[in-house]
């Protein structure tokens, strides 16, 4: 073994495929990684970089700004990234960037090795001198921090929407401006092109080195994976009954759903009223029901840690693999082994999830969303003849939040295809790129530099350019008995993301008012529905509810 051979097996544990070598040994410079799911493509950008701050400082950026578009993701990374560091011997440390979750210490040791394991919300208001969820006053240190002596990998970017382009605008901006230190963006998906990449000021979009699978990879140590077949089949009702006809005992099947509200109402379908015992589902035909696990965005971080825990640990113990988790979950998992896991879940496992199910069953998406969707369905090539995909079409009301035209493209592909493995989805590539709604440009990033609220007391909104204008954005609540003026902050457990919009309407319905901390006057001050940003911090009165665990 050559000496990165020897560093990424001793960090990972697994020897390097061909691809991921080749990261290690380019320049730090622009560039789109596309390789599909389950193929390694967080071991390879973090070993990659990990190997370079141990044999080439001088030339590698001190800060790995890891940046995920769902907070499911930033924890699975985040843990994968403290066991590499830490095995490293390179002294790097980890920090975490999310709504509920901000590791604050970061910012004291600038001249460390650090890698930040975050959301596109978090770092990408950061790196705009905006930062969500935190004091204005220390916005320019974090602006300074991440746009200067970084590379940013940028994973999972047919999600980013209108965040994607304003990473590639940041890097033309470091590019023309100059920084100090060396700074560059990797950009990685099983989908993307370097045409997506192109913005006005970012025109070496198509000219940055393209990373994929070599061919000794594909015929070599992933060809299980690049091969591993998934029968595919139309399936015209999405329900109880349905699932149940296609769950198979002592296996996964994952469900995914467009919407939260969708795939809470399934989830509900299998359990009976609540005049019985908590918890117990509904009896079917005799057969014993499978396990339920239910995974979306909208939970508290110990409820959603919880569910997400449980489906990684039920997945692990279905492919004969060592499951953590406590006393309560090892009974549990053993009726999983029996009995099998039925997952109903958004969008949230459909990127960077390390799942593999024997049956998906999805609703129509668009084509980068079912490709990565498939992903999750015989991950590791082990389930050749009894993997199976069903895709469940959608009428145009129902296709927010994406385009009827989306989805009637994702169909038509679909109706051509019988088999759903990597080497056979490849004849529909290139795939098609987002269109952006708002571009950041140079003189919006100068009116930044100024954080002093303007004439009406407010700050420029940067959401447009943090992710789709279109799309909800997120508030994060948390909720105390009887709220006063001394309520101390809240903790990351009790903060729950919810989307502007459904929060404005829970206000109005309700009517009630939320509270919010003002740094300046140290008091709490009442919000109205009007008032209502994304990225704020509220309280709310838990007698006015609005949750369920």
């Amino acid at each position: 073994m050559n000496d990165f051979d020897s560093f990424f097996h001793k960090i990972t544990q697994n020897l390097p495929y061909e691809y991921q070598k080749q990261m290690a040994e380019l320049p730090v410079e622009d560039c789109l990684i596309r390789v599909p799911t389950g193929c390694g493509k967080t071991a390879g950008v973090i070993g990659a970089w990990l190997w370079r701050i141990n044999v080439d400082r001088d030339r590698t950026p001190t800060r790995l700004v890891y940046c995920l578009p769902m907070r499911v993701l930033v924890e699975q990374t985040r843990d994968l990234a403290k066991k590499w560091a830490r095995e490293s011997e390179t002294g790097t440390q980890v920090y975490t960037l999310m709504g509920g979750e901000i590791d604050e210490d970061w910012e004291f040791d600038p001249d460390k090795p650090t890698i930040f394991v975050g959301t596109q919300d978090m770092l990408l208001s950061r790196a705009l001198n905006r930062g969500y969820a935190m004091s204005r006053y220390r916005w320019p240190v974090h602006f300074g921090l991440l746009n200067n002596d970084c590379l940013w990998v940028c994973d999972e970017v047919q999600l980013m929407g209108n965040g994607l382009g304003t990473t590639a605008q940041l890097q033309a901006f470091r590019q023309k401006w100059s920084t100090y230190g060396p700074a560059a963006t990797w950009w990685m998906s099983a989908t993307a092109d370097r045409e997506w990449l192109k913005t006005v000021d970012y025109q070496d979009a198509p000219l940055i080195e393209l990373i994929e699978l070599r061919t000794a990879d594909q015929d070599g140590q992933l060809e299980g994976v690049y091969k591993a077949a998934k029968a595919i089949e139309r399936l015209d009702t999405l329900d109880r009954t349905s699932i149940e006809s296609l769950h198979r005992p002592a296996t996964l099947t994952l469900v995914v759903c467009n919407t939260v509200k969708r795939a809470r109402e399934l989830y509900s379908s299998f359990f009976v009223p609540t005049a019985v015992r908590r918890g117990k589902k509904a009896a079917g035909d005799g057969k014993s029901a499978p396990e339920m696990v239910l995974i979306h965005s909208r939970f508290r971080p110990p409820d959603r840690q919880r569910s997400v825990r449980r489906l990684l640990a039920a997945d692990k113990t279905l492919r004969s693999e060592k499951a953590e988790g406590d006393d309560q979950d090892a009974a549990w998992l053993e009726q999983v082994r029996a009995n099998g896991l039925v997952a109903v879940s958004t969008q949230v496992v459909e990127a960077g999830v390390d799942l593999s199910a024997e049956t998906l069953i999805t609703e129509i998406a668009p084509w980068p969303s079912i490709v990565q969707r498939l992903g999750r369905c015989n991950r590791g090539g082990k389930q050749n003849g009894s993997a199976r995909v069903r895709w469940v079409p959608l009428p145009d009301k129902q296709a927010a939040p994406y385009e009827p035209e989306q989805l009637k493209e994702a169909r038509a592909k679909l109706e051509q295809l019988s088999d759903g493995s990597i080497a056979n989805l490849e004849r529909f590539c290139p795939f098609p790129g987002h269109q952006l709604t708002h571009v950041i440009r140079q003189h919006d990033v100068h009116g930044l530099f100024s954080t002093e609220p303007d004439l009406a007391g407010g700050f420029t909104d940067i959401s447009a350019y943090v992710r789709d204008a279109e799309r909800d954005t997120s508030v994060y609540v948390f909720w105390r008995e009887k709220p006063g003026a001394d309520e101390p902050e809240p903790h990351a457990d009790e903060i729950c993301p919810v989307p502007v919009g459904e929060l404005k309407n829970f206000l109005d319905k309700q009517k009630v008012q939320a509270s919010e901390w003002n740094g300046e006057t140290e008091k709490w001050e009442r919000r109205r529905m009007g008032d209502v940003r994304p990225g704020m911090t509220l309280l709310l009165d838990h007698k006015d509810g609005g949750y369920s665990d």
